[in-house]
């Protein structure tokens, strides 16, 4: 957040991504007494302002597939995130994670501890499976701005604290080619 902002609403954060034409990640802080009618409530929600479309959904622990579920059910083209550290990747798991597979929708994967980047094997299990593989660590400017990240096989890069993020990867891309004129 940047200085004299305040914290939208979840309401006012849908109404001005619908404005700007931006996909939405809602990442869930807690499920605990949460019931399926408030599931039903924010994807109405979602679904009111146009962005259930392009919207991805991330549960508290990464791995509530039964929650990820309800709201790919919800919308087709909901996307969902699943982060587990390497272990829980089993062939058992990957066929649950496929399972929320529509056709329209995609799968974000990340692998934990958050931080770790993935490692080759990782990248082919995820682009065999059709994943998207999902990047959340970058905090500052510096730590986005790291060639390791872009070689990764990242589909999305998510930042905090970076201010006119696509600006700022563009000049800094741009910098670093050299352009025959």
């Amino acid at each position: 957040i940047y200085r004299g902002s305040t914290v939208p609403m979840l309401e006012d954060a849908l109404k001005y991504a619908s404005l700007y034409n931006l996909g939405v990640t809602i990442e869930f802080a807690s499920l605990q007494n949460w019931t399926d009618d408030d599931t039903t409530n924010v994807l109405a929600l979602c679904d009111r302002y146009g962005v259930t479309d392009n919207l991805i959904v991330i549960d508290p622990t990464g791995l509530d597939i039964t929650f990820l579920r309800k709201c790919v059910a919800h919308n087709s083209k909901i996307s969902a995130y699943v982060g587990a550290i390497p272990a829980w990747w089993t062939d058992a798991n990957i066929d649950r994670v496929n399972a929320l597979k529509t056709g329209e929708n995609k799968i974000y994967v990340q692998v934990y501890p958050w931080g770790s980047l993935p490692t080759d094997n990782f990248i082919r299990v995820a682009k065999t499976n059709d994943w998207c593989l999902y990047n959340s660590t970058p905090m500052t400017i510096s730590a986005l701005l790291n060639l390791q990240l872009f070689s990764r096989g990242f589909t999305l890069i998510e930042a905090n604290n970076v201010y006119m993020v696509k600006d700022t990867v563009r000049n800094w891309a741009d910098s670093l080619v050299t352009f025959n004129q």
